[in-house]
């Protein structure tokens, strides 16, 4: 019996690709279901990113924490918003996957 992967990443790279609407940092297939998932980034910073569905839909979005004052912390230092229908396991396997993108884990 052959093992299989639980999800798939595979990293969006832009060449020789049209600039859309977002630019998409990886792509996720999650093997059991067949859904698919992107990881955006944001449009402030380098560690910011959404989670979307394959219907555009935004599950969860990673933003560096501040402090009520404005105050940026460091690198590590993030703030997870999670929409009410996401798989929360899953938002976390895939901010970790963020991690692993920009070598910050």
């Amino acid at each position: 019996m052959e093992d299989q992967p639980w999800f798939r990443v595979q990293k969006e790279y832009k060449i020789l690709k049209k600039e859309g609407r977002y630019n998409v940092r990886a792509v996720v297939e999650v093997a059991l279901t067949g859904e698919v998932y992107r990881i955006i980034d944001g449009a402030s910073h380098k560690l910011e990113y959404r989670i979307i569905s394959a219907g555009g839909e935004v599950l969860a979005e990673i933003r560096r924490k501040q402090t009520d004052t404005g105050v940026v912390l460091g690198d590590d230092v993030l703030s997870l918003t999670v929409g009410p229908t996401a798989d929360r396991l899953l938002v976390v396997g895939l901010v970790v996957v963020c991690g692993l993108l920009d070598c910050c884990i």
